[in-house]
């Protein structure tokens, strides 16, 4: 199954492409310490593998006193832009991101940190490719179809990767 054809890599994000942020209390420098989305670096950003969209992923806008969020690019900002479709898709064209996808093959793990592994944005094609087919062989033995599309009933939170500064991006 190909999804990919050229050494790029289609992303999508919700909020600026251009700068990289310094990750403000979602980076732990001790790595026992770190949850499973946290940043795995301590400037970048977040993004998806287009089209894999965990919605989940963007927050909610309803704060956590239980009110709706009103304020200006707070979360419901991000649903709205979702449900508008406002996202950014870019491509990765070089260098290094982070993905919570596991490499089949050990030598295309560049670094490992939490549930983030770091790898060149060349080898994600092949990662993506091996990573849509276990899932697949996976949804066949829960007894769907072994060509359904297996993010139709497996979460995308594994889509998610993590931007770094040597990610070479075109928009």
């Amino acid at each position: 199954m190909k999804h990919h054809t050229s050494k790029k890599v289609t992303l999508a994000r919700y909020g600026g492409i251009g700068k990289v942020l310094k990750q403000k209390g979602n980076y732990s420098s001790n790595e026992d310490d770190m949850t499973f989305h946290q940043a795995p670096e301590r400037y970048g950003y977040y993004a998806f593998i287009f089209p894999y969209i965990e919605l989940f992923l963007l927050g909610s806008p309803v704060n956590k006193a239980g009110k709706e969020d009103e304020q200006p690019g707070r979360s419901r900002g991000r649903f709205v832009e979702k449900k508008a479709k406002v996202y950014k898709k870019f491509f990765a064209t070089d260098g290094t991101l982070w993905t919570h996808m596991e490499p089949k093959k050990r030598h295309m793990i560049i670094s490992e940190r939490g549930g983030w592994y770091k790898v060149n944005v060349s080898d994600l094609h092949r990662i993506l490719e091996n990573h849509i087919s276990e899932s697949q062989k996976a949804g066949a033995k829960m007894g769907f179809s072994p060509h359904q599309n297996p993010y139709s009933y497996f979460s995308k939170d594994d889509m998610e990767v993590f931007i770094t500064r040597d990610t070479k991006i075109n928009s």
